[in-house]
């Protein structure tokens, strides 16, 4: 008999689902989202509160909605998509920038295609924040933002040179400014 063993919110309406197969698809839930008992998993945010039920093991809402993996077993698996794909977590090393996806996915990438992120101290790396919704990360003591879409598509920094050696330049005074204030002196 066909159950569920796990289900993890990947993207609108959709689930990444492992089934007692042993075989893990993405799907998503749009076309079966319709009537009463439905309806409130169309708002994204009680979508998210899916659980997978110990007794039944169908995929529940806490309205009561449910639906059986056989149901699910025969929808078409969505194709991975990059513009869906939104981080977890981040590490960022001296020589790498890794990123951990929602749907469990983990992407490195040289660090070195970001030089505000390699010419950063180890603090400033790892004082980042995701924003809007994990598709994008905000480093703010580098002024930095990158898109998992574009970490995923492999586009580098596009910050031009001219750019980057005025942000380099302000750096070297911002550090001049702090260290003549801690001489006591003025600059």
């Amino acid at each position: 008999m066909l159950h569920i063993n796990t289900a993890k919110v990947t993207g609108r309406y959709r689930l990444l689902v492992e089934f007692s197969t042993g075989e893990r698809k993405e799907l998503c839930l749009r076309t079966l989202l319709k009537g009463p008992v439905f309806r409130p998993l169309r708002d994204p945010g009680f979508f998210n509160l899916v659980k997978v039920d110990p007794e039944c093991k169908t995929v529940t809402w806490p309205n009561g909605a449910d639906l059986a993996p056989e149901a699910l077993y025969e929808l078409p698996e969505v194709r991975s998509n990059t513009k869906d794909a939104r981080a977890r977590d981040v590490k960022v090393t001296e020589n790498a920038l890794t990123i951990e996806l929602y749907d469990g996915r983990v992407i490195g990438v040289p660090l070195a295609w970001y030089p505000r992120l390699k010419h950063g101290t180890c603090k400033e790396r790892n004082n980042w924040e995701l924003i809007a919704d994990g598709y994008g990360i905000h480093w703010p003591d580098l002024d930095e933002d990158l898109s998992v879409e574009g970490i995923l598509a492999g586009r580098r920094s596009m910050e031009g040179p001219r750019s980057f050696k005025r942000w380099l330049e302000s750096r070297s005074k911002m550090a001049m400014t702090g260290k003549a204030k801690l001489a006591g002196k003025s600059v």
